[in-house]
């Protein structure tokens, strides 16, 4: 079997005496609160499933399962010219892609433009249609708020006599999806792991009876942007604790994507910090130091963590380079053995996030009967946290039950560039239809 979830593993130790029995009592509570064992990975997988069918019946359920309108899969030779531009968080990226004559070729050029704030998804009735739900942090641009962005971006272009034609709105998860799935064919499912979590698969439209309606091929594959980091906003099954609800209650938006703050990039770090504070305050963790940098929201961020933890499975010369990393960020000096507390803290909250991001991934494959094959993830978060794609795989083995002397049947891979090569290769396959 493998180890349990728990285990120290990076080789954390703690020397008898040398940190008070107040502090490692309390950082065992906090390991006890944060511990997912494998029956509780199950359940919440199967409410995931259940979410998911949900979401594909009608659109009010907590996992909104939004239909793309992307029919087809790419073989690897698609070819042609195309323009894409990606409005991110932080960015706007003009590229120029060609697909080229080799299969799963392509070069690529862009530029990019600093942008405020970040975008909220809109609604599609087709490929070419979308309409804007609202806009935030930041951005407040009147007249576009419920209007379809694809019309007015071609009015825009047209006004400038830009000869350009948009074939298709494209969410980057889904683009995620079609690009690594053109150049692996064993990519099923494409995943974003960075500041949010969310991921897409390709589903049978005979599968998803909200767009019935539309009477189209049972058999007829078409991509599924999960947006599944809204799941569990009922608070059903995920196991939240104090620290969870802290983050919910200083959020932009309380109550809302519970599994992403339990999750995501965005919200490690922030975890981590609160409990800094919280051992501070309740056993004198930090004795006599200043912890006022310490107390600003997501002064903490997770490449931070991730850096604490991986010193704390090496030589002291690591861990010395990270204590002075935290006294320049934060203006704490914590002897070597309070930075070990500080690195176990990381392991702790770390490795639950891994185990919870599984059961996503879990869900997916259940629900399709995929039994192996390989998820594409996109995000430096995923490839930067400390241990964090073996905890994945090893929560994946135990959800999915395979058998101890089996090789992993779902394995993580880098995914392509979703918003620019995924996005052409989604109009190269638009332009067949």
């Amino acid at each position: 079997m493998k180890e349990p979830q728990d285990a120290p593993g990076s080789g954390i130790h703690f020397p008898q005496g040398v940190v008070s029995e107040k502090v490692l009592e309390e950082v065992q509570n906090i390991a006890d609160m944060f511990r997912v064992d494998a029956d509780t990975l199950r359940n919440i997988t199967d409410h995931f499933v259940k979410e998911m069918e949900k979401g594909l019946e009608n659109t009010d359920g907590d996992i909104p399962m939004n239909v793309t309108w992307v029919t087809k899969s790419p073989t690897g030779h698609e070819t042609g010219q195309y323009l894409t531009v990606d409005m991110g968080g932080t960015n706007l990226r003009v590229c120029n892609v060609i697909l080229t004559e080799e299969k799963g070729g392509y070069k690529i050029t862009q530029s990019k433009f600093k942008l405020p704030g970040g975008l909220k998804t809109v609604t599609q009735a087709n490929i070419r249609h979308g309409v804007l739900q609202r806009w935030t942090k930041g951005w407040d641009v009147s007249g576009v708020e419920g209007e379809d962005v694809v019309a007015q971006l071609e009015e825009a272009f047209a006004e400038r006599n830009v000869p350009v034609h948009i074939v298709a709105l494209v969410n980057d998860t889904t683009g995620t999806l079609i690009a690594s799935a053109y150049k692996d064919p064993e990519i099923k499912i494409g995943s974003i792991f960075g500041t949010g979590c969310n991921s897409a698969y390709m589903e049978k439209i005979g599968r998803v009876p909200k767009i019935s309606e539309h009477h189209l091929p049972a058999d007829q594959l078409v991509a599924i942007n999960t947006e599944y980091g809204a799941f569990d906003n009922s608070h059903r099954v995920l196991p939240r604790c104090q620290f969870d609800l802290e983050i919910d209650r200083t959020s932009p938006r309380p109550g809302q994507q519970t599994y992403e703050k339990m999750v995501a990039g965005l919200y490690v770090g922030e975890i981590v910090r609160l409990i800094i504070v919280h051992l501070h305050e309740k056993v004198g963790f930090l004795e006599n130091m200043d912890l006022s940098r310490l107390r600003h929201i997501h002064a903490m961020e997770s490449s931070c963590v991730s850096r604490m933890e991986e010193a704390g499975s090496a030589e002291n010369s690591a861990m010395a380079e990270t204590r002075n990393f935290l006294k320049e960020n934060f203006g704490i000096e914590p002897t070597l053995e309070e930075l070990r507390v500080c690195c176990r803290l990381g392991e702790i909250v770390c490795t639950r996030a891994a185990r919870l991001y599984a059961c996503g991934i879990a869900a997916i494959c259940k629900k399709e009967g995929i039994r192996q094959g390989r998820v594409g993830v996109d995000g430096s978060t995923f490839e930067k946290l400390f241990r964090f794609k073996e905890r994945a795989v090893a929560a994946l083995r135990e959800i999915l039950e395979w058998p101890d002397d089996s090789k992993d049947l779902i394995t993580f891979v880098p995914a392509e560039d979703g918003s620019g090569i995924g996005a052409a290769l989604i109009a190269a396959l638009s332009g067949k239809e």
